[in-house]
């Protein structure tokens, strides 16, 4: 990426090779592991991924990617937190 002068790298693949991801933040809590938030926007659709626990990055980043391919695919439906499906 590039800012102003300053070019700045990312050792996160899926910032770097996954299609449409505009944004991401990742972290570590001893208690869940490897966490991250990701954000994608293909063909005028956003979708947020979350993925809490991973063992490794390489895990993590897989994770995230089938959840945003899931989402565009139309494969996946959302749960509410009283446990019920989408549209239900």
């Amino acid at each position: 990426m590039q800012v102003g002068k300053a070019r700045l790298e990312s050792q996160n693949e899926l910032l770097t090779k996954f299609s449409g991801t505009t944004g991401m933040k990742t972290g570590f809590v001893c208690a869940s592991g490897l966490n991250m938030v990701a954000t994608v926007e293909r063909n005028g659709r956003r979708l947020l991924a979350i993925v809490l626990g991973g063992s490794s990055a390489r895990e993590r980043n897989e994770r995230a990617a089938e959840l945003v391919l899931n989402g565009l695919s139309g494969s996946m439906q959302s749960e509410r937190p009283d446990g019920a499906q989408s549209g239900q």
